[in-house]
C-alpha cells in the first residue's frame, strides 16, 4: 500500500477516519486532523498487521494543548499538578514539541522557560519573586495561566507576611472589603 493513496481513510466533518472490515466486523482505529496524518497512522497500521491494540479510542490531535490569545501552550495533569511545558507561537510547533514530550515520557527538564521563572531564581518561598531591576519582592499568584501580583514590598519579610495573610484567605479578593 502506497502512503499517497487513501485506503481505509475515509473523511468525516472535516477530518479523516480510519476503519478497516475485520472478520465481517468494521474496526475504527481513529481521527485525524488531516489526511496526512492519516496515511501516515494508517501506514504504521498496516506494518503491525491492523493489531487492534493500536486503536486510538478517543484520539484528539491537539491533546494537552490549549490556546491563550493566539499562543499555544503544553500542559499536562502530573501527580495531581498541571505543569505547564511551554509556550509556542504556532499550533503546529506546538504539536510538534508534545510529541517529543510523549517519546521523553514528559520529563520535566524538556520543560520550556517560563517568562516568570527568571524572577525566581533566588530559591524563594512559594508565591514570591524577586525582581533583581527594583530590587524588590513580588507577591505573585497564577489564575487560569495569568500570574497575577498581589503587591511589591522592599523586604523579603514583608513580602511573605503579604502573601501568608492572602494564603489565609485562599487568595479570594472578594473577601477584602474594599469600600
Amino acid at each position: 500500500m502506497k502512503s499517497d493513496d487513501n485506503t481505509y481513510i475515509y473523511p468525516s466533518r472535516n477530518k479523516y477516519v480510519i476503519r478497516k472490515t475485520i472478520y465481517g466486523k468494521r474496526t475504527y482505529y481513529g481521527t485525524f486532523e488531516t489526511l496526512q496524518e492519516a496515511r501516515k497512522y494508517r501506514d504504521f497500521l498496516v506494518d503491525h498487521a491492523w493489531n487492534t491494540k493500536y486503536i486510538k479510542k478517543n484520539y484528539n490531535i491537539n491533546k494537552y494543548i490549549k490556546k491563550h490569545r493566539k499562543k499555544y501552550y503544553i500542559s499536562k495533569r502530573i501527580d495531581g499538578k498541571d505543569v505547564y511545558f511551554g509556550t509556542f507561537e504556532t499550533l503546529q510547533e506546538a504539536r510538534e514539541y508534545r510529541d517529543f514530550l510523549e517519546e521523553h515520557d514528559w520529563n520535566p527538564e524538556y520543560r520550556k522557560i517560563s517568562r516568570y521563572s527568571q524572577w525566581n531564581k533566588n530559591n524563594l518561598p512559594k508565591n514570591i519573586y524577586y525582581n533583581n531591576k527594583q530590587n524588590t519582592y513580588s507577591v505573585r499568584k497564577v489564575f487560569n495561566y495569568e500570574p497575577i501580583t498581589f503587591g511589591t514590598y522592599h523586604t523579603l519579610e514583608d513580602a511573605i507576611h503579604e502573601r501568608d495573610f492572602w494564603m489565609s484567605i485562599d487568595w479570594d479578593m472578594d473577601m477584602l472589603d474594599l469600600c
